[in-house]
């Protein structure tokens, strides 16, 4: 499973895997997945500041617990809390995160404006598991 992590198309392959599920309601391991995902942003700053396996760990959760396959996160410089940190969460087309996926592995790093032009300006929300 391919799944957008800001900027960075990662493969998780089955999330079940990385990260197995937690015994609670899927809207409750979300909310815990969202949460950890704003703190560990918040104290690295910026996803390159994050470790690889975090990252695919808290993707994981993330599609286990929801439809999304993709997570925005924006911490604003002033933030002073993880709770500031902005979330968006997102069900992409597999067409589309396959695209970014081509284009990452041509690439170091994926334009985080190619990012927002063919995902966030146009994604609708994620419905909830």
């Amino acid at each position: 499973m391919l799944f957008l992590f800001n900027d960075r198309v990662l493969d998780i392959g089955a999330p079940e895997a990385i990260a197995p599920p937690l015994r609670t309601s899927p809207q409750h391991a979300l909310a815990l997945a969202v949460q950890a995902s704003r703190e560990a942003i918040f104290a690295a700053g910026d996803i390159a500041g994050m470790h690889g396996d975090l990252l695919r760990k808290l993707a994981a959760q993330i599609a286990i617990s929801s439809d999304a396959n993709a997570i925005l996160l924006v911490c604003p410089p002033r933030a002073r809390a993880p709770a500031q940190v902005g979330v968006r969460l997102a069900e992409v087309s597999l067409t589309t995160i396959a695209f970014l996926h081509q284009r990452q592995a041509g690439r170091s790093a994926l334009d985080p404006a190619l990012v927002n032009q063919t995902v966030w300006m146009v994604a609708a929300p994620a419905g909830k598991a």
